[in-house]
């Protein structure tokens, strides 16, 4: 991780307190703004302490077109509790239970007795990622209707026995939104903007659809270089659906935040089965923890050029929303140190980040090329590409390292550092991995 300067907020009255929170939270992100790392809005709420809604940046930054409160963003995997809410209203009308199993409402399902629609709401279905299956990679530029990515996925063999493990998957997603379709007669987008978008005042969201052109909407970046940034590769939406398909603007997420806390969607009976603990640490399309030593109930959410995060102290009635139209690994420290700041507890602010004097020889980035095995199952491979080196974990995309002063080099889209090991000969022999505090080797594997 890069070096931080870490800044103790000294315990003060709460009425001074609240009067500096907007400079403070200002503050905080205009430097990740500046280093190039975020773009996008952000809103802080807390009753009678925190009011704060900003927009930075810009919504297409080769049109000039600036970011506003009314500005659309890709929400990935905050995506999922709107799926769960869907479920939880047609269980609610009574068209079905979420102990249902799978085979009730798909009949010949692949172990389908045995996974219920719990199973897939937790992750806890044993259901492969559909990410890593055979065929995704050639259909998620193209897209694909819900039946073909069900397809992709159903016959694989399960990592476990249904609601014996957890193992995030979006596979129970996507099938969720198949069920909602069968079960509601109505495309997914349709039924998921009668039945919970619109209760919940949410006029500017919905589920994406290509060719369609959506008014208000980002494009998308990736980081490139020290702090620059570039188009983000393309993904067609409806190979997410359910998942991480759906566009929403600040404003809307806090419009749900208020949603969730009344009657008007869901009953006190469906939002208790939504934010309990279920498996591991995750609910109903939510997780459920503790951060800052009190109860958060939140979600991030990451898909090409975006970046999402939203988290809910529902103690205190505290939410902190996040939308970034640039794809950078910074939602972790956003999460944290935006409440952190609203608590008067620690965070930090990050330093410059200082470029290698004398940039890689061609030579030295193809020594880096290979594959680095971390783990059984967990496998890094490094490529040159454009005279640049980029990385990609098993099925991820590929994003890159950019070279810093001492050698390390920075993977902006994770916010990690990374350095590579040489033996007595001076082959590389292993990629390290440095994130949060913690260090990963990977061996080089034979070529």
């Amino acid at each position: 991780m890069l070096a931080l300067l870490i800044l103790l907020i000294a315990p003060f009255p709460a009425e001074a307190q609240a009067a500096d929170l907007p400079a403070k939270i200002h503050e905080y992100v205009a430097a990740y703004a500046a280093l190039g790392d975020f773009s996008g809005c952000i809103s802080v709420q807390r009753p009678g302490t925190v009011n704060f809604q900003r927009c930075y940046g810009k919504a297409d930054y080769e049109l000039n077109v600036p970011n506003t409160p009314e500005t659309k963003f890709r929400i990935g995997s905050l995506s999922k509790q709107f799926t769960a809410a869907a479920i939880l209203v047609l269980e609610q009308r009574g068209r079905l239970s979420v102990d249902d199993p799978v085979a009730k409402h798909l009949p010949g399902f692949p172990n389908g007795e045995r996974i219920t629609l719990h199973h897939l709401m937790t992750h806890s279905s044993g259901l492969r990622d559909i990410f890593g299956a055979p065929g995704y990679e050639a259909i998620k530029r193209n897209g694909a209707t819900p039946v073909q990515l069900v397809a992709l996925f159903k016959d694989l063999p399960l990592e476990f026995e249904p609601g014996a493990s957890f193992a995030y998957s979006n596979s129970g997603y996507i099938l969720l939104a198949h069920l909602i379709e069968t079960i509601s007669d109505q495309p997914y987008g349709e039924f998921l903007q009668q039945a919970v978008l619109a209760p919940a005042g949410m006029t500017q969201s919905g589920h994406e659809l290509q060719p369609p052109i959506i008014a208000g909407r980002a494009a998308g970046y990736d980081p490139a270089g020290l702090s620059g940034i570039e188009n983000a590769p393309y993904v067609d939406p409806s190979v997410t659906i359910g998942a991480g398909s759906i566009y929403s603007t600040v404003s809307d997420l806090r419009r749900w935040v208020q949603t969730l806390v009344s009657d008007r969607l869901l009953t006190a009976e469906s939002r208790a089965k939504m934010f309990k603990r279920q498996a591991s640490y995750y609910g109903y399309g939510v997780a459920v923890y503790r951060e800052h030593d009190r109860r958060v109930i939140a979600h991030d959410g990451r898909i090409a050029g975006f970046s999402a995060d939203l988290s809910w102290y529902p103690d205190e009635g505290l939410s902190v929303i996040v939308l970034s139209n640039i794809q950078s690994g910074i939602g972790d420290s956003f999460r944290r140190d935006l409440a952190a700041i609203v608590y008067g507890a620690e965070y930090e602010l990050p330093e410059p980040r200082i470029a290698a004097e004398t940039p890689p020889t061609p030579a030295e980035l193809t020594d880096y090329v290979g594959r680095y095995q971390f783990g059984p199952n967990f496998i890094v491979v490094a490529r040159r590409s454009r005279g640049r080196l980029f990385v990609a974990a098993n099925s991820s995309e590929f994003s890159e390292l950019t070279p810093l002063k001492g050698g390390a080099f920075i993977n902006r889209v994770t916010y990690s550092r990374v350095r590579f090991e040489r033996d007595d000969e001076g082959a590389v022999r292993a990629m390290i991995w440095m994130q949060d505090g913690n260090e990963f080797r990977g061996e080089r594997l034979p070529d």
